[in-house]
This record gives C-alpha cells, structure tokens and sequence, in this order.
C-alpha cells in the first residue's frame, strides 16, 4: 500500500508537472503573441511614417524646383532686358563719339588738341565699358551683380567723358535752347 501510494502520490506529482507546465506553455505563448503583434504594429507604423516622409522629402524637392525654375526665369528676363538696355545705350553713345570725331576734323590747332586728347580717353573707356558688357553678358546668377555694377560704372565714366567733350551749346536740345524774346 505505501508502495501504491508512493505510485500514486508520483502520478500525481507527474500530472500536476505537466499541467503546470502546460499552463505556464499558454501563458509564454501569449506573451510571445502579444510581442509578434506589438512588433508588427511598430513595423506597420514605421512604414507608414517612412511613406509620409517621403511624401513630405518629395513636395518638399518638387517646390524647390519649382522655385528654382522661377527665379532662372526670372534671372533670364533680368539679363535680356538688362543686356538690351546696355546695348542700346553702347549704341547712342557711339552716335555721339562718331559726332564728336566728324566735329574734330573740322576743328584745327588747340582746340583740334583738346578734342584728340578727350577723344583718345573716350575710347579707352569705351573699351572699358565694351569689356565690361561682353562680362555681363557671360556672367552666371551668382557674378551677374559684380559684373552689372561694374558695366554700370564704366557707363557713367564713358557718359561723362563724353558729355565733357560735348561742348554746353551742343548739349543743349531745340526745346531747351533759349529763344529771343519778341517784342
């Protein structure tokens, strides 16, 4: 009898093991459940922060270029209406440096001196201000405002020599010469 209850008690023993054991092998499989699961939640959201930034990474770069294309834009306007208004003004003043040569030929002694001597700087800075349109007509978006400035100074250095050399009786226009006053 201590022999069958010694069996018994093991049996018992055995099956309380093994029933705990099978507890505690649904408790660990629903730990390890709810793990996979909060996994795939962390996955799937991090998907979907990865989309959104994406889509964010991509409007973002689609509006830069947007801007970039505007202001090359922009920039090319600037340029072809800076670059016209250049040209138009080497052409005016080449007008009156053409005057001002036929109004030195006719002219003689110190006079004819004075105007050679004026004349010669006049062209060296209308050198100077050629040099300075064939650099603003190369200049990119990042030198155009070094070289607009300096096409700018060489213009008003060109104009005041050139309206130095102009005599004040020439420079004045029909509507702004005096007239005589009639009784």
């Amino acid at each position: 009898m201590k022999r069958t209850l010694l069996i018994a008690m093991a049996s018992l023993l055995a099956v309380s093991g093994a029933m705990s054991a099978a507890c505690d092998n649904k408790s660990a499989q629903s730990e390890q459940d709810k793990a996979s699961e909060a996994k795939r939640e962390a996955e799937q959201k991090i998907d979907q922060t990865r989309r959104e930034s994406t889509t964010k990474i991509t409007s973002a770069q689609l509006e830069a270029e947007k801007k970039v294309a505007e202001a090359n834009a922009n920039f090319v306007k600037l340029r072809a209406e800076t670059l016209q208004k250049v040209q138009s003004d080497a052409t005016d003043i080449n007008k009156r440096i053409d005057q001002l040569e036929n109004d030195g030929r006719k002219r003689t002694g110190a006079a004819k001196a004075q105007l050679d001597q004026k004349l010669q700087d006049i062209r060296a800075k209308r050198d100077a201000y050629q040099s300075s349109m064939d650099g603003l007509e190369h200049a990119t978006s990042q030198t155009w405002d070094d070289a607009k400035a300096r096409t700018q100074k060489a213009w008003e250095d060109l104009k005041a020599s050139v309206d130095d050399a102009v005599p004040m009786r020439e420079r004045l226009t029909p509507t702004t010469n005096p007239r005589p006053m009639t009784p």
